[in-house]
């Protein structure tokens, strides 16, 4: 069996960073401009915000604040579902 190794996974990595940065003095689209830079992706203003980063896409009309946090909880499913598969 093999196991996945989380430290080198920008998806890990990119869930992480949100995690560590939600409590410190940034503007929500700070937050963003970092995640991109950091990780790559795509970012599409408008009525309706769309994200893409490190294979996962989210689309929300509800401000930059919720469309990182709809990325993030789309981003954690997807993790836990690698590591359940792996663990299987």
């Amino acid at each position: 069996m093999m196991g996945i190794n989380l430290l080198n996974d920008p998806l890990y990595r990119a869930v992480a960073y949100l995690e560590r940065s939600k409590n410190a003095r940034m503007t929500d689209k700070t937050r963003l401009g970092d995640l991109l830079i950091e990780f790559g992706g795509s970012y599409t203003p408008g009525n309706t915000e769309k994200l893409r980063v490190a294979g996962v896409s989210v689309s929300c009309t509800g401000g930059t604040g919720n469309l990182l946090s709809a990325w993030k909880r789309k981003a954690e499913d997807k993790l836990n579902a690698a590591t359940e598969k792996a663990g299987a």
